[in-house]
């Protein structure tokens, strides 16, 4: 089965379907996105060109809401926090200050994490 996003304008997605993978295929038995493309162009009237196939090639998961990144063939998820920025090598949001701090196994056993605190641009250590 293969999954597909319908984008807008904006490139956000704003919903998925599944497609069979016998859809996809071409007269080699070779998988091929415009081909799933333009199946759904058929059934849906939706532009071939606003589906995008999440086809493991693709970095992130696809859902509804993220944005498409045509040029680096990333999905981001929406922006976690107004100071967070895209880092593109990793296909990943990071905070101003890096990642977030590896919690020690006491810290694990006494089921904390680490949040983002915006306002102080720091990650906080609370108990859940």
């Amino acid at each position: 089965m293969a999954n597909f996003g319908k984008i807008n304008e904006s490139n956000i997605v704003l919903s998925t379907l599944v497609v069979d993978d016998k859809k996809l295929l071409d007269e080699n038995g070779v998988k091929q996105e415009a081909l799933g493309q333009a199946f759904l162009e058929q059934l849906t009237g939706w532009p071939a060109s606003q589906w995008i196939w999440e086809d493991g090639v693709k970095k992130n998961a696809m859902g509804i809401g993220c944005e498409w990144d045509p040029v680096n063939n990333i999905f981001w998820s929406p922006k976690p926090f107004d100071s967070w920025t895209k880092d593109i090598a990793n296909a990943k949001w990071i905070s101003p200050i890096g990642d977030v701090p590896e919690l020690t196994q006491e810290e694990k056993d006494q089921n904390k994490r680490y949040v983002w605190n915006d306002e102080t641009q720091s990650f906080d250590l609370i108990q859940y």
